[in-house]
């Protein structure tokens, strides 16, 4: 369906920050690209969406007669959280794609505006490593509506066709997070 061609397009670097709270997720950042000139193009982007996780237990630390407490993650009246934040020096990469929604020879800067559907994935216990695939580019009226209607619809289809690029990403990022987690989220990129 996205048909995945490469770009002369490539990934720079990121920054991103991001929040759960219980199965409710939130991420925000900004990409930086070079074209094929190298020129550098900056985008920023938000996101929301729902997720899944699991924890790790950690263990309790024991010291020779020192008893350090029961390390565990916080809740927000009685809710689960988590969140995480990379800035630009953290160690990132990755690779920018046409998708078969995206009908020239090579992107702009243009297609990748508009509205966002993200993938993500990630595991770790304060240090995280996760990777991100973005389809960039939606329809974002067609995206909304095809979200609110039933799932597996022409509507949503029709939106994830109109996607014209694609930024697939893995890094690491410092966490307020002790397991492993996936989330699926819709936003804009601007």
């Amino acid at each position: 369906m996205l048909g995945f061609r490469e770009s002369k397009w490539s990934f720079n670097t990121s920054a991103t920050g991001s929040l759960s709270v219980e199965v409710l997720a939130a991420s925000g950042g900004t990409i930086v690209l070079n074209d094929p000139d190298q020129k550098e193009h900056e985008f920023t982007y938000g996101t929301f969406g729902i997720g899944l996780g699991i924890g790790f237990k950690l263990p309790k630390i024991r010291l020779a007669k020192l008893h350090l407490p029961e390390i565990s993650m916080p809740t927000i009246a009685g809710r689960d959280i988590g969140g995480s934040v990379a800035t630009r020096d953290f160690p990132s990469t990755g690779s920018v794609f046409m998708t078969r929604g995206f009908q020239g020879d090579e992107l702009s800067a243009r297609d990748f505006r508009g509205g966002v559907l993200l993938l993500d994935a990630s595991a770790g216990v304060f240090e995280v490593a996760g990777g991100t695939l973005m389809l960039l580019g939606l329809n974002q009226a067609m995206l909304i509506s095809g979200l609110l209607a039933s799932p597996g619809n022409f509507v949503l289809s029709s939106a994830l066709s109109s996607a014209r690029a694609g930024i697939v990403t893995y890094g690491r990022s410092a966490a307020l997070q002790a397991g492993a987690g996936t989330s699926f989220q819709i936003g804009a990129m601007t």
